[in-house]
């Protein structure tokens, strides 16, 4: 059996639309779907049929039992020639509301009728109008607007007690793709036609031109687009987001921070604006505001695992390595295979186990590290902190094996080359450990202190 199918269109031009995710015409919402299987005779369906019907028509196609909470409704009789009942099938685009706090878009479709619910109603006839030119909304929208509302609270009605944390890798992966939310939404309730997104289209559009300017090389030309827009429309939060990665490629740390205290004022309810703004602060070393400004975004989100990661970060670097084992174990509740936050927990414990000479503290570490390592085999940290723990233990021998991986992973990793160095030459491996200090110190040596570079000098003439 092949099932195939699209998540959805893309618009090349319709309605002023250049790629997907804004409007809901059916140049991106008609998508393909394809479904072979033995038995079935070669036809073209016109019936409206949508995404939730897939699982159920598979699970026919297998003669399987459908789960009781399934939504949808099998293919397989109107694939045999018979119609389907009569239903509305509902459609949203909400992006432009939770990111933007602009009027959200909802709407149904129910044999040839579309209808679109904004503040500027549409109303098209699928039949006679695929390309929806003509909007046949009228003053008397509302009946339409009452089974839209109707649909709503009948295929809202259903909770299925369940939750799904994905790993990290997946969560990278959708985040890559733009399809993490957990946006709060607008404080806004009613919208007129200024918020509608048609009246609004060009402001996207000019956001769209920014971004295309700076991939072409033209930064300036797309920094001044960009402040444009957010003195036009400062509730747009993806200039501020864009201006603040241009800033920091740039190592312009004070002008992303700048971006970011008028986005988060702009848009207090925006996690990701928050979330920037303290990983920013942390990269200017002012860690208090760090912390400030990353509890706030936990206030509007609390289930995303990179949050609770960046705060033990923020306390790491602060000097509060307890506060941040105590983050990082939240961070883990939420994903136990995310092998960075691993690596920041065994970290953290270990530098806590040196300052108390806490020997199972230790211990802990060595465990977090090993299962790290489990989780990402190519997690070069790791194999580094791992290292480190051995070598505090008195165990050179597996400190050079993991550290000898580690520069096999990362060969310019900064802390591996110097501590394999140092275990080459306290065991008498002057040639080797003389090969990798000459490598550090063309590497690092221009931003070493007087001090380290006396301290490096005085090992290289040991290893000579």
């Amino acid at each position: 059996m092949i099932v195939l199918t699209g998540d959805h269109g893309q618009s090349l031009g319709e309605h002023g639309e250049t790629t997907h995710g804004y409007f809901v015409y059916n140049s991106t919402l008609w998508v393909p779907l394809i479904i072979t299987a033995p038995g079935l005779k070669p036809a073209r369906i016109a019936e409206n049929v949508c995404h939730i019907d897939i699982f159920p028509t598979v699970c026919d196609l297998l003669g399987l039992k459908s789960p009781k909470y399934l939504e949808g409704q099998s293919l397989l009789p109107v694939i045999k020639g018979k119609t389907l009942p009569p239903r509305k099938i509902y459609f949203e685009s909400l992006y432009a509301y939770y990111r933007r706090g602009w009027a959200p878009l909802r709407g149904f479709i129910e044999g040839g009728k579309k209808f679109i619910d904004s503040p500027i109603p549409e109303l098209y006839d699928l039949k006679n109008d695929f390309q929806e030119n003509k909007n046949l909304a009228t003053a008397s929208i509302s009946r339409e607007k009452e089974e839209l509302n109707e649909l709503i609270r009948k295929e809202s009605s259903f909770k299925l007690e369940a939750s799904y944390h994905p790993d990290a890798a997946t969560r990278e992966k959708l985040q890559s793709l733009g399809y993490v939310g957990g946006y709060q939404p607008p404080e806004k309730k009613s919208f007129g036609p200024e918020d509608d997104l048609k009246t609004l289209l060009p402001f996207n559009h000019q956001f769209e031109i920014a971004q295309e300017l700076y991939f072409q090389g033209k930064a300036n030309e797309s920094v001044r687009l960009l402040k444009d827009l957010i003195t036009k429309r400062p509730e747009f939060d993806n200039p501020y987001l864009f201006l603040v990665t241009i800033y920091e490629k740039n190592n312009n740390l004070t002008e992303a921070e700048k971006i970011l205290k008028a986005g988060t004022e702009a848009n207090p309810r925006n996690y990701k604006l928050w979330m920037e703004y303290g990983l920013v602060f942390i990269e200017e070393g002012i860690y208090e505001q760090a912390i400030q400004a990353l509890n706030k975004a936990l206030t509007l989100v609390d289930w995303d695992p990179d949050l609770w990661n960046y705060l033990g970060v923020a306390y790491w670097k602060s000097g509060q390595p307890e506060k941040a084992i105590e983050v990082y174990e939240k961070a883990l509740a939420l994903d136990p295979t995310y092998a960075v936050v691993l690596t920041n927990l065994a970290t953290s414990e270990m530098s806590l186990a040196l300052k108390n000479r806490d020997r199972q503290l230790l211990d802990k570490a060595e465990v977090h590290f090993k299962k790290a390592i489990e989780v990402d085999p190519q997690h070069a940290e790791a194999y580094n902190g791992l290292g480190a723990v051995y070598r505090i233990k008195g165990n050179l021998e597996e400190a050079i094996v993991n550290w000898n991986k580690t520069i096999s992973i990362v060969p310019e990793h900064r802390y591996a080359l110097y501590n394999l160095a140092v275990a080459y030459l306290d065991t008498g491996k002057k040639d080797q450990a003389l090969v990798l200090l000459n490598k550090y110190k063309q590497l690092y040596g221009g931003s070493l202190s007087a001090k380290e570079r006396a301290e490096l000098e005085a090992l290289i003439e040991k290893c000579r």
